[in-house]
């Protein structure tokens, strides 16, 4: 197998850069001002953390160049672990550096005012001492300045150390709270990989963090330089709303790229959050009003990333939903799978529909929720201290624990004083786990994602009468191929097949990987990206796991059609980039209660292959889709049952034939006119048919017929 991790190569400068070597007999590069040139005075405050200090300096060493001269200015906040006397070395060390040391600790923005008091150069530079700068990053800078009309403020690419994208360009956000909007600023990209095509592009954004920026000394001057009374965090934020304010650019530059550790100066994540709220009470007095009479002219900078709705909207609240009164949701959220992204999916969109609504958030996973902006964190904060007791109680769940319990009826007893209560749940067999039946019976009512559902939960024992198809969508504005850009694919050929799905032998991976192996030879100029991740069993290596099993099939790894694994977490707001990726979706499922996988796909207009069995055929036919034949249903087998006590022997899903999904891809690798043309009805029909805002007119007029 020709096989691929989608880790870009780390190239040699940057290897050395991040790894500290220097190769001392080849000593310091020395140079001298040329007399007029445009020089950069490069400021760096410091508080302690003398090793990132010295790390930093390191780095500057490594990029003189006489394209964009610089001297570097280190104010020493009062440190008190040793940085006097490390700068005092420094400076014999590299002619480019100067050091002002303070007397006490006047905080981010202070020490910047003094650096750019004692600044020689024409341009400054404001880094952060958390950083390590990479060859070409100030000469992009300087480029950026010149090149742009009205700049104001260039901006540089932030990376973490394993080169993903920590800022490229900052956006507003308005939160609610309390009944009050507030704008909240953000970074949209934060876990993009660095090459992403959405953060190579040189553009105009809403503002740009102060660990990497650029400004003329003049300009800095004139809008009074940094607001000192924030002391940490914010000021970044206000300077560039300071210079936005006299008709001046912010520029953000991906040329630039900067190695940003992040969060080095505050001692802990309780300092951090208290600066945080002290310095925002200040941001919110001074800009709210003013943000919010520019919140036309930000949300046109970038409409791809700031589609925000206007706050009227938000606010608007139907006759329908008043008359529901509220409602209060129980299920995963603050999770990474499928099951909590959908849960959010659809409390966003009744939100826009001004019902009330609280949520009671299943096993949060601390991961996830580190990965949270500040707007989404408190954003679902409110949701989670909103007091609703009465309306309606929704349990968005599996009916029972693996032990038994009846989850149902637990969670309702835990939740009383509710005028009815309501089963969200799915299954993917043609039958029922032991005790789900009984648990459903117990609901007033019970919702299902598809009539696949509604017939096998109804051939269970459900009660019919309590059974409802919920028709879920999804954001189509979001899954639009015409909003987003391809997501760079290391190795990828001209034609990529692509599958999500999580490592299971439900979702028929081996059909998948037979299939592609048989249909095509590694002269065929097509690849399969497998978007895919570990269910219970995590070792070994779903690596390993797919050479073992191509091994076992009489081929050979390294002389297939290339596999290409994507085996990182890709964030949520970039999932519809993978989807641009790809010429084709393809998943042989053995059953799917409802399949978004190939909603989202059908959304993108891709030509999507799915198995002619399950959830999804509510959504898919033969005129937007490729269907793969069943064989036969089987019995599940011991390798599901050990993945899951809900899988038992009794139950049965498809075998979907192998040779038809061969054919299938081959048809859509060589008839490109007919795969574009179900592509193409695939997304009319979802646009049309299975819209998120649908899901919401259904789900509160199904509120307001129990309640009334």
């Amino acid at each position: 197998m020709n096989f691929y991790r989608d880790t870009s190569a780390e190239d040699k400068g940057f290897k050395n850069v991040f790894e500290g070597k220097l190769d001392e007999g080849l000593g310091y590069w020395r140079r001298e001002i040329r007399q007029g040139a445009r020089t950069c005075s490069i400021v760096i405050p410091v508080y302690n953390q003398k090793a990132y200090t010295e790390r930093c300096l390191r780095s500057l060493s490594r990029c003189l160049s006489d394209a964009a001269p610089f001297e570097v200015l280190v104010v020493n906040n009062a440190s008190t672990d040793g940085t006097d006397l490390l700068l005092k070395h420094a400076v014999r060390r590299y002619e480019f550096l100067r050091v002002l040391h303070l007397d006490r600790n006047y905080g981010f923005g202070g020490a910047c005012n003094r650096g750019a008091r004692s600044a020689r150069g024409e341009l400054l530079v404001f880094l952060n001492n958390d950083t390590i700068v990479l060859p070409g990053w100030l000469e992009a800078l300087v480029r950026a300045y010149k090149s742009e009309e009205r700049v104001g403020i260039i901006g540089a690419k932030l990376i973490y150390p394993d080169r993903t994208i920590q800022h490229a360009g900052v956006s507003f956000h308005w939160i609610m709270s309390n009944g009050n909007r507030f704008p909240w600023p953000y970074h949209p990209w934060r876990g993009a990989p660095s090459e992403a095509p959405q953060v190579n592009i040189q553009r105009e954004v809403e503002a740009v963090t102060g660990a990497c920026v650029l400004i003329e000394k003049t300009l800095f001057h004139q809008v009074g330089g940094f607001d000192e009374s924030y002391f940490m965090y914010f000021e970044d934020i206000d300077l560039n709303l300071k210079v936005r304010s006299l008709g001046r650019r912010i520029i953000y530059c991906p040329e630039s790229m900067v190695v940003h550790f992040e969060g080095k100066s505050s001692p802990n994540q309780n300092v951090v959050k208290q600066l945080n709220t002290e310095s925002y009470k200040k941001f919110y007095l001074k800009w709210a009003r003013k943000l919010d009479a520019l919140s036309g002219e930000l949300a046109r900078i970038e409409p791809s990333i700031s589609s925000h709705r206007s706050h009227q909207k938000n606010n608007h609240r139907s006759s329908l939903a008043e008359r529901v009164r509220g409602i209060r949701w129980q299920s995963q959220v603050l999770n990474f799978n499928g099951h909590a992204c959908h849960a959010r999916r659809i409390i966003k969109a009744l939100e826009r529909t001004g019902i009330c609504i609280s949520v009671r958030a299943m096993g949060p996973d601390n991961l996830f929720v580190r990965h949270l902006q500040p707007h989404e964190v408190a954003k679902w904060r409110r949701l989670i201290d909103e007091q609703i007791s009465a309306g309606a109680y929704l349990c968005f769940s599996v009916p029972t624990l693996q032990d038994g319990t009846d989850i149902f009826a637990a969670w309702c007893a835990a939740n009383q004083g509710f005028k009815a209560y309501i089963g969200l749940t799915t299954f993917e067999t043609d039958r029922l786990p032991w005790g789900w039946a009984e648990a459903c019976n117990r609901m007033d009512e019970v919702w299902v994602p598809s009539t696949f559902n509604q017939e096998t939960f109804a051939r269970a024992g459900v009660d019919a009468d309590r059974l409802r198809v919920f028709p879920t969508g999804i954001e189509t504005d979001t899954f639009d191929p015409a909003r987003v850009s391809p997501l760079f694919i290391a190795n990828r050929r001209a034609f990529a097949f692509l599958s999500i799905f999580q490592w299971t032998k439900r979702k028929g991976w081996d059909v998948l990987l037979r299939a592609y192996l048989s249909a095509f030879s590694p002269h065929d100029d097509v690849c399969l990206i497998l978007r895919t991740y570990p269910y219970k069993i995590k070792k070994p290596p779903i690596k390993h796991r797919i050479e073992e099993y191509i091994r076992s099939l009489g081929f050979h790894p390294q002389r297939t059609p290339p596999i290409i694994l994507l085996d990182k977490f890709i964030p949520e707001p970039l999932m519809p980039s993978l989807y641009a990726a790809a010429d084709a979706f393809v998943l042989p499922s053995r059953g799917e209660g409802l399949g978004l996988p190939y909603m989202e796909a059908m959304a993108m207009g891709l030509p999507t292959i799915a198995t002619r069995w399950g959830g999804h055929l509510d959504f898919m036919n033969d005129n937007n889709s490729f269907l793969i034949d069943v064989e036969r249903l089987q019995p599940v087998d011991h390798e599901l049952t050990r993945e899951s006590v809900f899988y038992t022997a009794d139950q049965r899903l498809a075998e979907p034939s192998v040779t038809r999904t061969a054919e299938l891809m081959r048809l859509v690798f060589e008839n490109k006119a007919e795969a574009q043309r179900r592509g193409k009805a695939a997304r009319e029909h979802i646009l049309k048919h299975w819209n998120m805002e649908r899901s919401a007119r259904w789900f509160l007029s199904q509120l307001s017929r129990i309640l009334s």
